[in-house]
This record gives structure tokens, sequence and C-alpha cells, in this order.
């Protein structure tokens, strides 16, 4: 008798597909000199800096743009930035101006009617409040150049109340808020914070605000 052998076939388990990598978080800030980083190089604006931090932390976060401009104020933001984000899918839009309003002599009432307009149209833009951050002014009576703006006393009292506008406003959209204000008075103390040009910070500086403005970036990229 001849025996016939038929082997057992082996099925192999299909193998599963490595899960998909979620798309990078797409962030645009939107601002004046404080958020390009004037004085320092584009890798040391807090932008920046907060970017790499975010993506140590594991986040996948793309800077898309730092549209920051030296010397614009919130309706230059409003009228020239807020424009470069028609037609783009964004998670994050942070937005710091304010400083430019007040020493080119806008008023409080004229700051804050600026200021809810660009935060309205931002907010139209990105499709949820959550997805936008406003940033505080940094107080710029600590600088060496600040005499030559006008009393530095003044100047601090004046940030202060644009600060709060800045607050209100925040509020009143249901965006986030972050306030660096506090830290950034450090640089009365500690000169290495401060830019060679006596009115911007240094990359120390900036990168010394990044504390304070991570959460409300953590809280909107976890909403998201």
């Amino acid at each position: 008798m001849t025996l016939v052998l038929v082997g057992l076939g082996c099925t192999t388990p299909a193998s599963t597909p490595p899960p998909t990598a979620a798309p990078p978080a797409r962030w645009v800030a939107l601002g004046d000199s404080y958020t390009k980083g004037e004085a320092a190089r584009a890798e040391e604006s807090w932008p920046a800096v907060a970017a790499s931090r975010l993506t140590n932390e594991g986040r996948t976060v793309e800077l898309v743009a730092n549209l920051g401009k030296t010397g614009w104020t919130a309706r230059d933001v409003l009228a020239r930035q807020v424009p470069r984000l028609d037609g783009e899918k964004l998670d994050l839009v942070t937005v710091q101006v304010g400083i430019n309003d007040l020493v080119q002599g806008r008023t409080e009432d004229e700051f804050r009617a600026d200021l809810r307009a660009l935060v309205a149209a931002v907010v139209a833009r990105t499709g949820a409040p959550g997805r936008v951050v406003l940033v505080t002014i940094p107080d710029f009576s600590v600088a060496r150049a600040a005499p030559r703006f006008g009393d530095p006393a003044v100047i601090h009292d004046d940030i202060v109340r644009r600060n709060a506008i800045i607050a209100d406003e925040a509020s009143r959209a249901g965006v986030r808020l972050a306030d660096i204000f506090p830290r950034s008075r450090e640089a009365a103390s500690d000169r290495t914070l401060l830019a060679d040009d006596g009115i911007h910070p240094s990359a120390l500086g900036y990168a010394a605000w990044v504390p304070d403005i991570l959460p409300a970036l953590e809280a909107a990229l976890d909403a998201r």
C-alpha cells in the first residue's frame, strides 16, 4: 500500500497595518515684534521655542507660519495678516498685539474695538474659539529704552489696563488667554532677558515666556 501524505496548509495571519500617525497640528502665529522675535533669530522666537517644546512632549505640531511684524497694531494684523488664514485648515492660532497701539497713540477704546474685530475674524477662520490663544503684552516699562517713549511708571500702568482689555475680550469671545506680563517683569532685575537694542527681549527673554504660554497651547491642542 502506498501512503500518500497530504501536507496541512498553514495559514499565516494577515499582518496588522501599523496605526496611521495623526497629522501634525497646524499653527499660525499672528502679531507684532514680540511674536516675530525681533532682536533674536527666527528659531529663538517664542512661537518657535514653544513648538519645539510641544514636539518634545510628544505633541506633533507644525508652526506653519510666524506672521509677526515689527510695529504692527491690532488693526494692521486684522487687515494684513488675518486674510492669509483664508483657506487654511488650522488647529491653533495665537495673537499677540497691543504695544504698538499704545506707543502709536491708539486710545484704549480704539484698541478694544480693533482687538474685538481681530479676535472675531480669527475665530471665524479657525471655526472654534478654543483654537485661538491671546497672549498679553509684556511689561515694556522695564526695557532700557522705555524712557524714550514716556514715563516708565505711566507705561507700566497703561500696559496693565490694556492687558485687562485683552483678558476681557478673551473671556467675551471664549478664546484662551496666556499671561506673560508677570514673568516679563523679571527683566527689570535680569538684564540677560533684554536684547542689545534696549527695546525687545533677548532670546533668553522670549524663552522665559514659554512656560506661561504652553498651558493655553496644550489646552487648545487637547480640545481639537
